[in-house]
């Protein structure tokens, strides 16, 4: 999997604060309370699969099925590729799964590896 892009950090500085109960006038530990935020953010999505903020994935399979558990699934950023860059669009199928999750299956014999871009998160 490779991170392709990233939605700004899902919270703010002043919520954060708020949260904390620090003093709008204390900046002094500003930058230490957001790269906090972020690592948080960053290991809560890690860990569970579950994207908070809005987030561009690519994944190179080469067997098919495969079962994508990143939630919440919104949509394909870009048509699935083949190893020579041609679109397999029409020949990928899309089944959600009860309860979170993706399949996605295709002729892998046929049509072998394909890349699959995705948009996960809120």
């Amino acid at each position: 999997m490779k991170i392709i892009s990233k939605a700004d950090n899902l919270f703010s500085l002043s919520e954060m604060k708020a949260f904390l109960r620090i003093s709008d006038d204390n900046d002094a530990e500003n930058s230490v309370i957001m790269n906090m935020t972020a690592a948080a953010v960053a290991w809560y999505e890690s860990a569970t699969g579950i994207f908070l903020r809005s987030t561009v994935l690519s994944h190179r399979f080469t067997e098919s099925p495969v079962s994508i558990t990143h939630r919440p699934y919104v949509s394909l950023s870009s048509a699935p590729v083949d190893d020579d860059g041609a679109s397999q669009l029409e020949n990928l199928t899309i089944n959600e799964l009860v309860g979170g999750g993706t399949v996605f299956t295709w002729d892998a014999v046929q049509y072998g590896a394909l890349t699959l871009t995705l948009l996960v998160g809120h």
